[in-house]
């Protein structure tokens, strides 16, 4: 079994900073490689080299592998754990200070732990290059300066890759997805981040900016529309109008769409005659914003 090595630099020792590197390194992590912090005062840069693992922070779970890398905030509780057949090899700060969250703020990235394929590498090894060649030299005054490049650079080019993402995928993924017919099982918000390479708060905001709605709300939305067609035009039963659209479970689907609607299947098709042809002039619609 492979123990977990690591190349490791501190500067606890120095004073204080508005941005601070408490320390750094490389790990080269083991098979049963297993951190778990109930409350942490520094933040976590980490860029993963190469293998995968799963990361767990407030509760929501991570999958990091080559090429990704994350942030832990502050004070946030986690746990991360190396796969045991391809554990990571992973470069990472440990950052301290006031002004840190007003940097990530400012490039839009307080509310993500996951940046996908980013490809920092060359950036985190720099930034621990200059910290050996600083810590070499026994010279200490000039840490909170080196602290401040190092990691203002990372969160810089980490902003501008996940803006230019955010405007080439952003709108070409929605239409992508928009177009899905209702017919179809409704995305996870963890199949869509795989299509977009934006994680699954971006792709939320994303989704609320240009469609109106959560993902999930919106794909309901189109199913439920889809039923009230099949309601008013044809004469299928509510068990297959409810199979037909994804709903292996009727008596769900029913309770559903009266929530959305207001009246339950068989109120709405004796509201609205069946047609056999078009929709009925003045038929309602569940707005795609609608919850």
């Amino acid at each position: 079994m492979a123990t977990t090595r690591e190349d490791q630099i501190n500067f606890s020792h120095l004073p204080g900073a508005p941005i601070k590197i408490e320390d750094a390194g490389i790990s080269y992590c083991g098979n049963d490689y297993f951190i778990e912090r109930e409350t942490y005062p520094e933040a976590i840069f980490e860029c993963i080299v190469s293998g995968k693992g799963v990361l767990c922070v407030n509760g929501e779970n991570f999958f990091p592998k080559a090429g990704d890398v994350y942030i832990v905030p502050q004070y946030a509780p986690h746990h991360y754990k190396a796969d045991p057949v391809d554990p990571w090899v992973k470069l990472w700060f440990n950052i301290s200070g006031t002004l840190l969250p007003v940097l990530l703020s400012s490039y839009g990235l307080s509310e993500t732990v996951l940046y996908p394929d980013v490809r920092l590498d060359n950036r985190f090894s720099e930034g621990l290059q200059i910290l050996r060649q600083s810590r070499d030299s026994g010279s200490g005054e000039n840490h909170s300066v080196l602290s401040l490049e190092i990691i203002s650079g990372i969160i810089a080019e980490l902003g501008n890759i996940m803006k230019e993402r955010l405007g080439k995928c952003g709108s070409a993924s929605i239409n992508a997805f928009n177009s899905l017919g209702a017919m179809e099982p409704i995305p996870t918000l963890s199949e869509i981040s795989k299509t977009t390479l934006l994680s699954q708060n971006q792709n939320i905001r994303n989704f609320k900016k240009k469609l109106g709605a959560t993902p999930h709300a919106f794909f309901l939305n189109k199913k439920i529309n889809l039923t009230m067609q099949m309601l008013r035009n044809t004469k299928m039963s509510v068990k297959e109008i409810s199979l037909s659209a994804g709903f292996c479970d009727a008596g769900y689907f029913s309770r559903l769409f009266k929530r959305k609607t207001g009246l339950t299947p068989l109120q709405y098709r004796a509201k609205n005659p069946w047609q056999n042809a078009k929709m009925k002039k003045g038929a309602s619609v569940v707005k795609v914003g609608e919850n």
